[in-house]
C-alpha cells in the first residue's frame, strides 16, 4: 500500500475517533454552555459565521476569472492556487451535503421553521439516512468549507501553517 494512502487511512481513523469522543463527551455540554452565555447577543460574533459564505461566493468568481485568463492563455501560480481553493470548496460542499443526508443530526438550537433541537426539545443524536433541513447539523458546513480552503494553503505554503491551523 502506498505510504500516502496508509497515512490517509490512519488520519481518517484518528479523525473518526476524535469526532466520536467529542460527540460523547464535549459536544452537548458546549452547546448548552454557549446557549447559557447568550453569545448570540454579540453582533461581532455573527460576522464569523459569514466567513464560509464568503469563501463559497468567492469560488464562483474564481471560476469566472480563471475562464477569462484561460481564454487569453494566461495562467500564473497565484491563479492556480485560487483554482485549487475553489475546487476544494466545491468538492467539499458536495460531499458535505451528501453526508448531512447520511447522518441526519438534530441542530443544537431551534432557529428556523420550529425545527427540533437540543436546547428547545432536548433531542440529541443522529438519525441515519433521515437527512433533510431539520436533521442536517452534521457535518458542519462552516467547518468543512474553512478546513477545505485552509488545507490547500497548508499544503502549498508550509511556512504559514501556524496561521492556517
Amino acid at each position: 500500500m502506498p505510504k500516502i494512502l496508509q497515512k490517509g487511512i490512519y488520519a481518517l481513523a484518528i479523525c473518526a475517533l476524535l469526532v466520536t469522543l467529542c460527540y460523547l463527551f464535549v459536544d452537548k455540554p458546549i452547546a448548552i454552555w454557549v446557549y447559557q452565555q447568550q453569545l448570540s447577543r454579540y453582533d461581532f460574533l455573527q460576522w464569523f459565521t459569514r466567513i464560509p459564505e464568503f469563501f463559497c461566493g468567492l469560488s464562483f468568481f474564481i471560476y469566472v476569472i480563471f475562464v477569462i485568463f484561460f481564454a487569453y492563455r494566461k495562467q500564473n501560480y497565484f491563479l492556480n492556487v485560487l483554482l485549487a481553493v475553489a475546487n476544494s470548496i466545491v468538492i467539499t460542499t458536495f460531499f458535505k451535503t451528501l453526508l448531512k443526508m447520511v447522518f441526519g443530526r438534530y441542530w443544537p438550537l431551534t432557529w428556523r421553521n420550529n425545527n427540533l433541537s437540543l436546547i428547545k426539545d432536548n433531542v440529541y443524536g443522529f438519525h441515519f439516512f433521515h437527512g433533510g433541513f431539520f436533521n442536517s447539523a452534521f457535518p458542519s458546513g462552516h467547518t468543512a468549507v474553512i478546513v477545505s480552503a485552509m488545507t490547500v494553503f497548508w499544503m502549498l505554503y508550509p511556512r504559514c501553517r501556524w496561521l492556517y491551523g
